[in-house]
């Protein structure tokens, strides 16, 4: 993609693989390629050299890691945790150029009936696992009293009866302590690329 998030079209495409391949091939090649899954693997063999010497190590992410701590610790089914993604100001939207999917105070009330809902089926609290890019008076704002975890989450991701998310890796996590997953979407992300990833991914882990 180019600087504005946009991917190059036709002859574009062609001159900046071309710019990259000519790069590349000045370089020496990797003693060692370490891979982290198929995605990676695709922008590893653009932006390095790599040959038939190249040793592939097969590796994982960080939340695994995390995952081999925290599976020791006893689970608890103690609240919801929802997995925010910031979809009322995102940065990537102005540096992608993408149209913000939901106004602050629409997007607040269809959570809130969401939130209450589940509340009411489950007997416990939703806890908010904020973004990292939400600022603290924006969640005030959208999640009033609500209790709202800023950094790490693996720990509450851990006492949780049921992990609240439209779409994000961070599902990862909840896989590996098979903790229940519930996709969301509102009426205003329907309409946007984010409920259509919404359906997908719940599609894929049914």
């Amino acid at each position: 993609p180019d600087v504005t998030g946009r991917e190059p079209d036709g002859l574009r495409r062609k001159l900046a693989y071309a710019k990259l391949w000519f790069r590349n091939i000045r370089r020496p090649a990797l003693d060692y390629w370490i891979r982290g899954g198929a995605k990676d693997s695709i922008l590893d063999a653009w932006n390095y050299r790599i040959n038939d010497d190249s040793t592939i190590v097969w590796s994982h992410n960080y939340d695994y890691d995390f995952y081999t701590i925290e599976k020791e610790i006893p689970s608890s089914n103690s609240q919801i945790l929802f997995l925010d993604q910031n979809f009322t100001a995102h940065p990537d939207f102005v540096r992608q150029n993408i149209p913000i999917p939901v106004t602050e105070e629409v997007y607040r009330k269809d959570l809130n009936v969401i939130f209450c809902g589940l509340e009411s089926e489950y007997r416990v609290p939703v806890v908010i696992a904020a973004h990292p890019t939400l600022s603290n008076i924006t969640a005030t704002r959208i999640f009033g009293h609500r209790k709202i975890i800023q950094g790490p989450f693996g720990s509450a991701l851990n006492k949780s009866a049921l992990v609240l998310v439209n779409h994000s890796t961070a599902v990862q996590l909840a896989v590996l302590f098979n903790k229940p997953i519930l996709f969301y979407s509102t009426p205003q992300l329907d309409y946007t690329q984010f409920g259509e990833r919404a359906y997908r991914m719940a599609a894929e882990l049914k």
